[in-house]
């Protein structure tokens, strides 16, 4: 069901959750793109005030980011994506969310 409002109310709920990071997921990909414009846009003022990040989960890419948004302190992150990207899959590995990334190999080797 498309333009009912769910997501200017979600967006108000999430708006008053910082600090916090969200994880927002939606079943199709086409939807990702339109959500990140929306909620960066018109639906921007009900994230509340104060710092507020809207990324395409596709957008962090190094360890460093990673880092950086879990270790924010202040604030708001949503992290947009596809319930697909939560997926493990052998087939295509874009859609595998836990699959190595190289940069973190040499850092976080041995730790756990």
């Amino acid at each position: 069901m498309t333009g009912a409002g769910k997501t200017p109310i979600l967006a108000d709920v999430v708006g008053r959750l910082k600090p916090a990071i969200i994880l927002w997921t939606t079943k199709f990909g086409s939807v990702v793109d339109q959500t990140v414009a929306n909620l960066r846009g018109k639906y921007l003022h009900l994230l509340g005030k104060g710092a507020v990040e809207i990324l395409n989960f596709s957008e962090v890419t190094s360890a460093a980011q990673w880092e950086y948004l879990i270790d924010r302190k202040d604030g708001l992150t949503v992290l947009v994506s596809t319930v697909a990207m939560w997926n493990s899959s052998e087939k295509d590995e874009r859609l595998n969310v836990h699959r190595p990334c190289k940069d973190w190999e040499k850092k976080h080797v041995g730790s756990g």
